[in-house]
């Protein structure tokens, strides 16, 4: 490598005469300010624009000595000489054949998809539920102990109980969150809420801190989606349910579907005038405006072939509106119609659903948009029943969590 060489011949310019030799090639605000990496810049430029700057320290160095010029400026940058060879001498040395942006090896790809595997993995995307507060958390961001080891505990105990509060040790805890060890129950508890009780505070969303609301009555949590479209006094989105057959390349309609639900904000003044007043349950045509069917497959579709949860049960909307009526101040009043209810079937598919089915015959197309997903377990044929469970992904926890919103509104 030339460059110790190179640094030696340029002592005897200045900054700004190196500038000026180095033109048209335009160095960096960064080289204007530091000899040293100035230097180093000049020794990585083409081969031709290093001996034009030569030429022009050859120039001056001759004029120097013409006039009886000294060595003063050498001796000041000799330092700075020393220093940037020193360095250079470190690092890989360069050829004249190196590309710029050069591609990274091939143990330096392997390293960093290693790493994004660690850090999108399994084990890196586990969560726990905290005992204290009742959230899902991911895994690094809780501490497993023994709850009489939980700081300052005190904060745990509810100002205002409940008789269904259920109590570990004295505290409200999630006790599904817990585990039984032969030193005492053990859970997770939250950076956030461990935090808090360390400084001597309540945390915020701690269970005790009013922030119970108790288990989902089974009058609600046992509703299907339409049925809890008929029972609800508030419709902020729309669901639009995507079926396909669960065996890949299925031809015919006697096999069973799986699925997603998606949901999307809904213009409520479309709808506003179906629910105006007291009278429960809503009329059944609000299901064609706020739940959606597309069925990539075979067009023969029944009523028996539907999923579960797209199905209406008119003893369950009555149950579930007489627990509301009761429990729920927004429900207090409504006025429970018989002459609606009449309207639903015993157990099937509302008319106002299977009439919106909308259908695509294109399984090509939905083979190619599966190849890109995360291998399922339900990959495999298993059944030729419609089950809840295997037809819409999430859907249960979809389900847990509005029927939850339906019982909240009463706390």
């Amino acid at each position: 490598m030339e460059s110790p060489d190179l640094m030696g011949e340029l002592v005897v310019l200045t900054i700004k005469e190196i500038f000026e030799a180095a033109a048209p090639v335009k160095l960096g605000r960064a080289d204007s300010r530091q000899r040293c990496h100035l230097l180093k810049t000049i020794s990585q430029l083409r081969p031709l624009d290093r001996d034009r700057i030569r030429a022009a320290a050859s120039l001056k160095r001759k004029r120097d000595t013409l006039v009886g010029g000294s060595d003063e400026r050498a001796a000041k940058c000799q330092k700075a000489c020393s220093l940037v060879s020193a360095q250079l001498s470190d690092e890989h040395p360069r050829s004249e054949d190196d590309e710029f942006l050069e591609a990274p090896r091939e143990d330096i790809v392997k390293k960093c998809i290693a790493n994004f595997i660690d850090r999108t993995g399994n084990s890196a995307l586990r969560t726990k539920i905290c005992m204290v507060c009742a959230r899902e958390v991911a895994n690094n961001d809780t501490t497993v102990m023994l709850v009489r080891n939980i700081p300052n505990p005190q904060h745990l105990v509810p100002t205002t109980r409940h008789a269904a509060h259920d109590y570990t040790s004295g505290y409200l805890l999630h006790t599904s969150a817990m585990s039984a060890t032969t030193s005492g129950p053990e859970g997770a508890v939250c950076n956030e809420c461990l935090t808090n009780l360390q400084k001597n505070r309540l945390p915020r969303l701690a269970l005790a801190n009013d922030m119970w609301i108790g288990q989902i009555p089974l009058q609600l949590a046992v509703l299907t989606l339409p049925e809890q479209v008929l029972i609800a006094r508030y419709f902020p989105s729309t669901h639009i349910v995507k079926l396909y057959p669960q065996k890949k390349g299925a031809r015919s309609g006697n096999c069973a579907l799986r699925g997603n639900v998606s949901t999307y904000r809904l213009n409520t003044d479309e709808i506003s005038e179906m629910v105006q007043g007291n009278v429960m349950p809503n009329p059944a045509r609000i299901l064609a405006s706020t739940i959606g069917v597309t069925i990539i497959g075979p067009r023969i579709v029944t009523e028996k072939t539907m999923p579960n949860f797209l199905w209406v049960r008119r003893d369950y909307v009555r149950q579930a509106l007489i627990w509301l009526k009761a429990n729920n101040p927004v429900y207090a009043n409504i006025v429970l119609s018989e002459d609606r209810l009449d309207e639903l079937g015993e157990n099937s598919v509302p008319d106002e659903i299977l009439g919106a089915v909308r259908h695509s015959d294109n399984i090509e197309e939905l083979e190619r948009e599966r190849a890109g997903y995360v291998p399922e377990d339900g990959d495999v044929d298993r059944s030729h029943t419609c089950d809840a469970n295997t037809q819409s992904g999430n859907f249960e926890d979809y389900v847990s969590g509005t029927t939850g919103m339906l019982s909240r509104r009463g706390q």
